[in-house]
């Protein structure tokens, strides 16, 4: 009878340091999908932030370009009253007028500039649209894999705990018959 204890504690000993191995290991397992999966969120979120701090930076120099504009428009305004108008009036302004043209040219310039930053914003937008789409669809799935192996290591652990108590009712019913 000595020896059927001796070896039912020592199979229990043995069971139980196997399952906290397991559970370990399922434990392990768990946080480095989690670690990972957070690690592909952190990634895609600095892409889409950083996209985002673009955007901003065009978007204020843009409104500065638009602010030029303006006063572009508002200084070749004045020229062209001040020719019409002025102390000298004339019947017309033509590009023959120095200062007209000159206006009409820092005008164009201002112009063309934000023509060509509104369309890198705008292809811009639609990249970092579709980046983001891609970031959202990429963090739900780490994020529902990392829930799906969660539950299957939960579920095994369930198992492996169920199956080590049937075993010890086992054992249990196994020793007192040998009694």
């Amino acid at each position: 009878m000595a020896t059927t204890k001796k070896t039912s504690t020592t199979a229990k000993k043995t069971a139980a340091k196997k399952r906290d191995a397991k559970i370990k290991e399922t434990g392990k397992e768990i946080l480095d999908l989690g670690i990972a999966a957070s690690k592909k969120w952190f990634e895609t979120a600095k892409k889409t932030i950083g996209d985002i701090g673009d955007k901003s930076v065009k978007q204020v120099e843009l409104a500065k370009l638009e602010s030029l504009r303006e006063k572009a428009f508002t200084a070749l305004g004045k020229l062209v009253y001040k020719e019409l108008a002025g102390a000298k009036p004339s019947s017309s302004v033509s590009n023959s007028n120095e200062a007209v043209m000159e206006g009409v040219k820092k005008l164009d310039t201002i112009v063309k500039q934000i023509k060509k930053l509104s369309t890198t914003a705008k292809a811009g937008k639609v990249v970092a649209a579709s980046a983001e789409k891609k970031t959202t669809a990429k963090a739900k799935t780490a994020s529902k894999t990392a829930s799906k192996t969660t539950a299957k290591a939960s579920a095994k652990n369930t198992t492996d705990k169920t199956s080590a108590a049937k075993k010890k009712t086992t054992t249990k019913k196994t020793t007192k018959k040998s009694s």
